[in-house]
């Protein structure tokens, strides 16, 4: 079972019910992105293997690991870059690889010779939302802009702003930097009203704006 964080709870009490029929015959297989997702009566009948690193050492070691990738693929498609733009892009979707080849790949077709903090500014996957967020505040056209890209996902465009809108931060606008706490917070807590909000959009657009709000100095 291939991304099977993505089962409903529905599914996995039909499933339980699979597993116990034939356990004494059938081996299942999962993978997934995200083990809290799993219900933990289902994860008792697994065995469970995590392959995230297992200390700092670790983590430090593969990324030295995809760096070195990187650059390598960098060379060989003759795009320059700088130390610090190169560290600064792994991080951006560490330990993602297929993701940074994806960027890679963007990137030379394109056209682009050079890993520039424009590059990475556009890297993001959801580049265009994080210079939203960071613009002064225009009410009725990002507004505009918000219901044509994001009206149908917002959950997507929350999850990116608490995953990757921080490094973002620190990457492209490093004197942002002391605005993080109260990013992290506000990120947190309308990430909360997800599961019970009647309109998602609208938890979107409350925390967009309320995120400019703290990068404009208004609060």
């Amino acid at each position: 079972m291939e991304e099977c964080d993505g089962l409903t709870l529905e599914a996995w009490k039909a499933l339980r019910a699979t597993i116990e029929k034939y356990h004494k015959t059938v081996r299942f297989i999962a993978n997934c992105n995200y083990i809290d997702k799993i219900p933990d009566p289902i994860k008792s009948r697994f065995n469970v293997i995590v392959i995230d690193p297992i200390n700092n050492d670790e983590e430090q070691y593969l990324f030295n690991c995809y760096l070195e990738r990187i650059k390598y693929i960098l060379d060989y498609f003759k795009i320059t870059y700088t130390q610090d733009n190169i560290i600064s892009f792994v991080k951006s979707n560490f330990p993602d690889m297929r993701a940074l080849i994806t960027k890679i790949q963007q990137l030379y077709n394109r056209g682009c010779s050079e890993l520039t903090k424009d590059m990475l500014a556009n890297s993001y996957d959801c580049s265009e939302l994080f210079k939203l967020i960071i613009s002064k505040p225009d009410p009725v056209s990002n507004y505009k802009q918000l219901v044509s890209e994001w009206a149908t996902k917002p959950d997507e465009a929350i999850l990116a702003i608490g995953k990757e809108f921080p490094d973002y931060i620190m990457t492209i606008k490093p004197e942002l930097v002391n605005k993080l706490p109260l990013i992290l917070i506000n990120t947190a807590e309308y990430n909360a009203m997800l599961s019970q909000s009647i309109d998602k959009f609208v938890t979107l657009l409350g925390l967009v704006f309320k995120l400019q709000i703290i990068l404009n100095n208004q609060c």
